[in-house]
């Protein structure tokens, strides 16, 4: 029954992929897709509803590990950006779980010349939002695993 849901939301990811080469970004988009949903697997179902309606993922050329851009007036939902290396990292999952739990806490960007806390006061909760990331990455990471029997998750991701 899970599987059936999951695929079924799976379906209205919001992928995008930026590359020179039309047959390169199809092989991407699919490749990134693969590891979304594997990734994805590992977050329940209330939140997967949550970020398959509020979060577009990209892949783009950018030596950027991960980053979360919160929904700004320029775009319709929050953006989660990747660098195509994602595909060769063997922690690619786990760096779009981290992501994604910037997405699941609230997190908004700290914008150092927009705040008037002190540098360290804000350094601190950069610091907390990202060990506060690490951990529910971390959590999900262990739900991911359990779920890698579902049809749709295998092959494909590498």
């Amino acid at each position: 029954m899970k599987e059936q849901i999951y695929n079924e939301l799976f379906q209205q990811l919001d992928i995008n992929v930026a590359a020179i080469s039309g047959l390169l970004v199809v092989i991407l988009k699919e490749k990134f897709y693969n590891l979304l949903t594997i990734a994805l697997s590992a977050l329940p179902q209330n939140l997967l509803e949550r970020v398959i309606d509020n979060c577009s993922f990209y892949m783009i050329a950018t030596s950027t590990k991960g980053l979360y851009l919160p929904n700004t007036e320029t775009a319709e939902k929050d953006l989660i950006i990747f660098p195509e290396t994602l595909l060769e990292d063997k922690d690619g999952a786990f760096t779009i779980l981290h992501e994604v739990a910037h997405f699941a806490c609230g997190f908004e960007r700290i914008r150092i010349d927009e705040r008037d806390e002190p540098l360290d006061e804000l350094l601190d909760e950069q610091r907390n939002n990202e060990e506060t990331a690490d951990a529910l990455a971390f959590r999900w990471s262990k739900e991911m695993k359990k779920n890698s029997e579902f049809s749709v998750l295998k092959g494909g991701a590498s």
